[in-house]
């Protein structure tokens, strides 16, 4: 004989956030015991909800609504179905219920600022067949969406496979995603491939090749000042980012930004005149600007010492502007020891340059400088006393910071 059996959920948010609902319900394989007979095999309990769904062998519902559910706020009641087929009287089940904090993009999430601890053991490793060179974890996989794909689409693979991100590409909009072992076989992995696959806004998948570990991103690409959002980097509109692609800045900031610890490189950029309180470069200014003995550095307020000011400025962003801080551009390294010696605010041709020149490659040396930029000329001008040098500003074209 069989019964029907209807189970009432519903569910209290104490994450202390609000979550996006609907809430992933899983019933796992193991989540269904039978108390009455003892011993009596789960399987004769069959779940009859027309809108659950199957994953790794369990069966998956979404309830709860749409929207968002506030903290200590209740879904509303929902009802799942089941069949107990005799010899079953009394059941226990236990339910898994996961559900994203509210809001999100498309992209995916910000990565751990570490590199995910990841199962590396036969368990959780697989042969591919015919070459056992080639050793994939088949419980991680990358997993590439679309750009069409909305933030509901890649909420709800995650929910629905359980998943955890443990690395992936913002370029590319790849997730590396962590998952319950679809089984030891090879047969099984391509099985999880295929679902995948199938799912709404999914490119492609792939099972995570063991030699090459998990990495938490290759590139790294960072939202600053308009032209440089992180959508500009993908359609390449600014010949700033053209540049720092050219110099493969995006790798490098993939490895090392100059923001994750450890000593900072000393350097130094000598030029006519700086903003130093540009929010850019602020961040790496470890003290006062340098000025020359007997050179007051004097702003005056005309054309050329602005536009002085601006290049100094520039320079100075473009070696160490800070990235990723929704302001500006991003420098070659966003965080330096940064010193700036100012030739002179005021002036914009020195006679015997090599006067105040030299004060600033002692206090350099003294300084410890380790790179040191330079962006002016010297050239003899007719109207000098015979045999002395003038500095001039020679012009840079890049952008200010």
């Amino acid at each position: 004989s069989t019964r029907k059996l209807s189970l009432f959920v519903k569910l209290t948010n104490n994450s202390g956030g609000s979550l996006q609902l609907p809430i992933r319900l899983y019933l796992p394989t193991t989540g269904v015991t039978v108390l009455i007979p003892a011993g009596t095999p789960a399987n004769t309990v069959v779940a009859l909800n027309p809108d659950s769904s199957e994953a790794g062998g369990g069966r998956v519902w979404f309830t709860g609504g749409t929207g968002t559910l506030a903290n200590k706020a209740s879904t509303v009641l929902d009802t799942l179905l089941f069949t107990l087929q005799s010899p079953a009287s009394q059941v226990r089940f236990s339910f898994v219920a996961t559900a994203n904090t509210s809001g999100g993009g498309g992209n995916p999430p910000s990565l751990p600022n570490t590199i995910a601890t990841v199962p590396d053991d036969s368990t959780h490793t697989i042969v591919e067949p015919g070459d056992p060179r080639f050793i994939d974890y088949r419980t991680i996989a990358y997993v590439q969406f679309q750009r069409s794909a909305t933030p509901s689409q890649i909420a709800a693979l995650l929910a629905k496979y359980s998943a955890q991100v443990v690395g992936g590409d913002v370029f590319s909009n790849t997730y590396v995603i962590m998952y319950a072992d679809p089984g030891p076989t090879w047969a099984a992995v391509m099985s999880r491939m295929a679902q995948l696959k199938a799912e709404p806004g999914v490119l492609g998948a792939t099972p995570a090749p063991r030699q090459l570990g998990v990495r938490r991103i290759e590139t790294r690409y960072p939202n600053d000042g308009p032209t440089m959002r992180r959508n500009d980097w993908i359609a390449g509109i600014s010949d700033t980012l053209w540049a720092l692609k050219a110099i493969r800045a995006p790798q490098a900031w993939g490895c090392e930004t100059g923001t994750d610890g450890g000593p900072r490189p000393k350097v130094g950029v000598i030029e006519w005149a700086f903003d130093s309180t540009n929010q850019d470069i602020r961040p790496s200014i470890d003290v006062p600007v340098f000025f020359p003995n007997g050179y007051s550095g004097t702003a005056v307020v005309d054309s050329a010492v602005s536009f002085f000011r601006y290049h100094g400025t520039a320079v100075a962003g473009a070696i160490s502007a800070a990235g990723d801080n929704a302001y500006g551009v991003a420098g070659s390294t966003w965080r330096t020891a940064l010193r700036l010696y100012a030739l002179d605010a005021t002036p914009t041709v020195l006679l015997a340059p090599m006067l105040p020149l030299s004060q600033i490659l002692r206090q350099a040396a003294a300084d410890q400088i380790r790179v040191l930029s330079i962006s002016s000329n010297f050239a003899i001008n007719g109207s000098t006393p015979p045999g002395t040098a003038s500095l001039r500003f020679s012009h840079w074209g890049g952008p200010a910071a």
